[in-house]
Parts: structure tokens; sequence; C-alpha cells
């Protein structure tokens, strides 16, 4: 008897045992992505259905293959806020020999993107491919129907494009892709005439060339009511190193004289030329539209503020603090957010007006964010959700800049007036953008004081993960997305607006008239065939769901969490995303180079974040100033979950919650940091646990 109920037992205990993994194995599918390393960071939880599809996503749009990595694909400052996110959290530089060792080239973005004299912070980094690293690539002088110019001398044929030498000089055109010119009289300089430029279309004009000595440079113009060339209508500007061919990004909208139509420039590439000549190699002169991006600033200083929380890198800080602040100081002075407590974009064309309504208004509706076809300019929700992080941000990284002695900022800002500036921005951002009747947030006030507002799910959903709203405000959110409440005016409705399951649309009311100017026919582009007229962009999950956590509960969060992974196995079950949507039927992809409704793939490595839902939302895990906090939000269906491969201060970790304690194993830490676990003193590699819902992990250093 004895031997036959032990008989019964083991049995009980292996199907115990191989019963899970029959289970696990019969959840793996063909496709699932195998990532191209032994060790990536990964989610694990009582639902082994979800723990491979988070993984699973995750790793499939961190390497991105085929398409562009998390960094390699959008080298944009704008995404930096993003990729601080996506990778900060584990340790990259193992993945280095595939040149994907993404935190150091984060960290040499942020240390190399060029930031000119008032704080504005470029769009590219100097060895990006695009022409203008000032601003977005688009519009350029090619969409101004002739009422702008650009010269390219790349090309032989052309000749000198009506440019000519005055004052002596030999030229030849087209060698080596370049108009070469030796001036060699003491006043020679390149000039052409009989144009009709319009200056609003042109408030930059940008030079590239090299020139064989340094020295002071002059931009001349003439206009149709100042015909004669004078020192009063020019802007001087630096050659800073001979022979160096470099981008000049000559701000002209500045100057007074710059107005009405420009009919002449002349360009001189050194002030008093010497007597043994100078050699100028002329690639190009382009008369630009100003595609600044405000949020190149506010994503500058998050991404610096949350790779320091994460990393600890004290050697990063020292060395770019001072850039950080005039960062900061170009939102508070020249965008205004001293004087209004919000930050007003006030670039010529991003007046926040259409470009396409009432007519054709060329030059106008320019983009000032993500959302490059929508004129979020003046003032714009989007740019400002982001000003009030980046100076809770500078409260964090004054005070870590004083505590490692950095010395103190040279504006006179400082940690307690960056969180003053913080509370006043978000009380503003309320004030200004909320709308009561519509129970939302609205997308922007142009400068005539219209308001405009097209239902934008992710802005309203980014406002409520940066703490902009309370419950009130949370509970008519939801109460719209979800379709308990419907908008009058909005063309989506109910369950319509998850119609791309992913995410919601980006908006709920159709826009066929508030634009930059090239997209000129939105009416022939049906309702969600465009991702920012009723399509939707993935990363936006991300948002909604952290948001559901924070506002309905880990089990709505949960829920929604679900409903995407299940998107997931369909798409991934036919072939993936391009084979999902191949005809239309589904919605139509966007992506190299071709528009689309629906955001997801390609250049869309924002895309990454909507797995970290995991890490931020129901682990609860995140650096902040205080240290690593870990404070769960476990749904009811999962009994545990956790990660490993987590990376903080440089040192590992394999993290698991549970409805009783939170497990804190040290597996590396290869700088022997002494450790502080909720007031207990660690150090080495350990293992704790600690009872509750918080953890605290700080350095003890």
């Amino acid at each position: 008897m004895f031997r036959s109920v032990s008989r019964v037992g083991v049995a009980i205990l292996i199907l115990a045992f191989i019963a899970p993994m029959a289970v696990a194995q019969n959840l793996h599918r063909q496709w699932e992505f195998k990532a191209p390393v032994t060790r990536f960071p990964r989610f694990f939880s009582s639902s082994v259905k979800y723990d491979i599809l988070v993984n699973d996503f995750f790793a499939r749009h961190w390497f991105a293959e085929p398409g562009p990595g998390a960094y390699s694909g959008n080298q944009q400052t704008l995404w930096r806020e993003w990729d601080s996110m996506i990778s900060s959290w584990f340790d990259t530089s193992r993945y280095a020999s595939m040149g994907k060792d993404y935190n150091a080239q984060m960290r040499d973005f942020l240390l190399k993107v060029e930031i000119d004299p008032e704080g504005y912070v470029y769009t590219y980094p100097p060895n990006a491919p695009y022409r203008n690293k000032l601003g977005w690539p688009f519009p350029d002088y090619t969409a101004s129907a002739g009422l702008s110019r650009g010269w390219d001398w790349d090309d032989s044929t052309k000749g000198q494009d009506g440019w000519k030498v005055v004052g002596g000089g030999t030229t030849t055109v087209g060698t080596g892709g370049v108009w070469k010119v030796v001036l060699t009289e003491n006043e020679s300089y390149l000039e052409t005439g009989g144009l009709d430029i319009e200056a609003f279309q042109s408030p930059y004009i940008i030079v590239t060339m090299s020139v064989s000595k340094v020295g002071n440079a002059r931009l001349q113009w003439t206009t149709n009511t100042s015909q004669d060339w004078s020192e009063q209508n020019s802007v001087m500007f630096q050659v800073p190193v001979a022979g160096l061919m470099t981008d000049y990004y000559i701000p002209v909208y500045k100057h007074t004289g710059w107005r009405g139509k420009i009919t002449g420039l002349r360009l001189v590439p050194i002030i008093d030329v010497p007597s043994d000549g100078i050699d100028v190699a002329l690639d190009r002169v382009h008369c630009a539209y100003d595609t600044r991006q405000a949020v190149n600033n506010t994503s500058f200083i998050i991404a610096s503020c949350r790779y320091y929380l994460w990393t600890g890198d004290d050697a990063f800080l020292r060395q770019n603090m001072d850039r950080i602040r005039a960062a900061a100081h170009y939102l508070r002075s020249s965008l205004g957010g001293d004087r209004d407590s919000l930050v007003t974009i006030d670039y010529w064309g991003h007046d926040g007006t259409s470009g396409i309504s009432p007519k054709l208004r060329i030059g106008h509706g320019i983009g000032s964010d993500y959302w490059d076809l929508l004129p979020m300019g003046n003032k714009s929700a989007g740019t400002n959700i982001y000003y009030v992080e980046a100076m809770r941000s500078m409260g964090i990284l004054e005070r870590a800049a004083l505590r490692i002695g950095c010395k103190r900022n040279p504006y006179g800002e400082n940690a307690d007036s960056f969180d003053k500036q913080a509370l006043a921005a978000k009380k503003k951002f309320v004030d200004t953008f909320w709308d009561d009747q519509a129970g939302r947030f609205m997308g922007c006030i142009d400068v005539d004081g219209v308001k405009h507002d097209y239902g934008f799910t992710f802005l309203n959903l980014e406002a409520l993960f940066y703490g902009l709203g309370d419950r009130d405000k949370a509970s008519k959110i939801f109460s719209w997305l979800d379709g308990d409440r419907k908008i009058d005016g909005d063309t989506s409705t109910g369950s319509d607006i998850y119609r791309w399951r992913f995410a919601p649309r980006s908006t709920t009311k159709r826009n066929t008239d508030w634009y930059v100017w090239l997209w000129k026919d939105p009416k022939n582009v049906p309702f969600g065939g465009q991702v920012q007229d009723g399509g939707a962009s993935a990363y936006v999950s991300f948002y909604d769901i952290m948001g559901r956590i924070k506002w309905k509960g880990a089990d709505d969060g949960w829920k929604r969490f679900k409903s995407v992974m299940d998107w997931y196995v369909d798409v991934w079950d036919a072939g993936g995303y391009r084979a999902y949507y191949n005809g239309g039927e589904r919605g139509t992809l966007q992506g190299g180079g071709k528009p689309g409704g629906l955001g997801i793939d390609a250049e869309f490595t924002e895309t990454a974040l909507v797995p970290l839902v995991f890490l931020y939302g129901f682990l609860g895990i995140n650096a902040t100033t205080e240290g690593l906090e870990i404070q769960p939000n476990l749904p009811s269906e999962l009994e545990y979950a956790g990660v490993e491969g987590l990376s903080y201060l440089g040192a590992e970790f394999t993290i698991t919650v549970k409805r009783d304690g939170i497990t804190v194993k040290c597996n590396k830490n290869p700088k022997n940091r002494t450790f502080m676990l909720s007031g207990r003193r660690v150090v080495g590699t350990f293992e704790r646990t600690v009872s509750g819902n918080y953890v605290l992990l700080k350095s003890a250093d």
C-alpha cells in the first residue's frame, strides 16, 4: 500500500513539474524572435503566455530586425526622451560588438549634439547625414512654389547658377561636388541678383562652405525697398576653422532689414582677403524655413536626467551640465517660460494657424514636434507637457550637480527656482489647455487665440503620464476613450476609438483643414488613412496602459495590455506587420517613406516603449531622485512578476514582486557599491526580501 501510494505521489510530482513545461511549450510559436545574443533582459510572471509575448515584443523592436534599431534609426534629439526610457534601465555595453551599445550612443549624442549661442538644441548631431541639422527635415525651399531659392553646386552643367565672382578670382564648378573659388583681391566676394524671394519664406540662410583661412564673414542682401548694397542690410558670422566644410545657419529673420522681397544676395567668405588670397569651396546656399523644434530642448533635458538617474554617471553630468543649463535657460527666457509659465513657439511659420485653410498659405502651419503635419505652434500643449517635466528634471539635476562639485548655474537659476517653475507651469498648463465642456485637453491655441481640438488622444495620455491632471480629469479622459462618453463633433466614438486594436486612434475628430501647407489635399485621404488624422501610432499604447494602471487600477491596465498582446499574436501569426496589413483592409502602414495610417515599424522605433509597461507599470520600477523605487501594481491575474537583467548604478539585479513582498537579488556588483535596501545596508552581491509593497534601493557610497 505504501509503495503504491508512493508511486502515485511520484506521478503527481512528475505531472506537476512537466505540466507547466508542456503548457509553456504549447504557447511557443515558430515566428518567435530569436535575439542575436544569449543575455538580454527578461520579464517573467505567473502568466507564461504573456511572458513569451512581452519579451518577444521588446526584443523584436529593440533589435528591430529588419529595420533601424532603437537609436540608429531615429537620430533626432526629440527621440532621446523616449530612448532614455527604452534602454537606460539595462546594460547595453554587452552588445557593443553588434553596434548596439545604445546607452553609450545616447551618452555620446547628448554630449555632442550642437547647441546654439542662445541655448537652442539642434535636431541632429554633427555626424548625421541630414542637410539641415538645425531643424526638421521638411519643409525646405523646394516646397515654396518659387517663393524661395536654393543653390547646390554639385553639377558642372549648371555652371555658377546665377552667381558671379566680384573683385578678382578664379572658379571651377562641379569638381568634387562643390564650386571652388580662389579669391585674390582685398574686396572679393560672391554675388547673385535678380531674385524675387519672400523674406518670410526664408528666415534662415544656410551656407555650407570651407574657407582656407579663419576670420569674419558677411552675408548681405538687397530688397525691393532697399536696392543698394549696404552694411546695414548684412549679418556677420565667424569662420572658426580653416579648410573645414562647415554648415553656417544664419538667422536673418532677426534682422529688421530682412523683410519684404529679397532681390540680391552677396556672400563675403572673408572680409578683407589677404594678399595671398583665399580658397573657398562652396557646397550650397539655401534659403531655409525655420524648422526648429522647441521640444528638442525639453527632450535633451529629460533624457539627460533619466540617463543620469539610472547610471549615476557623474562624469557625464560634469561634462554636460552647462549645456543642459543653457537648454533650460532658452526655454525660460527666449521662449517666455519665466514670463508666462508656458513656452510660446514664435518661430516664423509656427504661429499655430493652418497652411491650407481658408486658402493655401505657403510658409504657414509648420510642425513643432513629432506630429509634423499639424501646426502645433504658438501655445502648444504637447511642447508644454514636456516643458513642465523638463523643469522638474532640472531641479533634480541642479541638486546632483552641486553634490558632485559642479559650479553654480551661470544664469542665476537653481534647483528651487526650477521646482517653482515646474509647479507654476503645471498649473498654467491645466488652466490653459483643459476644456471643461469637452472634458479633455486641447492641442493648441494659435496666435489669433483660436483653440484647436481634434480629440488628440496621445496628448491627453501623455499629459496624464506626467502628472498634468487629477482623478476627475483622468476619469473624463478615459470615459471618452472607452466610449462611455461621446463628445459633440467627434467622428470616432464608442468602440471605434480602438478600431486599430494596438492603440487608440491618434485623433477622434476628422481634420481636413488644419495642416502645414504641404498636406494640401487631406480630404482625399480617408479618416484613419493618415497617422495624424484618425490613424494611430503604437507608442501611444504605453501612455494609455500606464494611465489606466495609475487611474483605473492594475486590472484595467492588464486588460488593455492583453488586448495589445493578442493583436501582436494575430499580426505575427499572419507573417508580420507588412503581411498582416497587406491590402489595406485592416489599415495601411506608414514607414520607409510611404505614408499611411498606422505607425508601428520602420522609423517608428518608439514602439519599443509598449512592452515596458511591464517594467514601469506592473512592476512599478523607476529610477528617481530618491533611488530605485519599486512599487508594484500587480493585476489580480498574476501571482508574481519580475525582471532579470536590470541595471542600476552599474550593478545588475533580478527583481521579483509578489503580493506579500519584493525580492531584490543583486547578481553583479562590479564597482562593489554599498546599497541601502529599505534602510538596511547591503554590499557586494546579495538577495533580500522586503515585506510589503514598496522598496527603495539607493547608493550608500
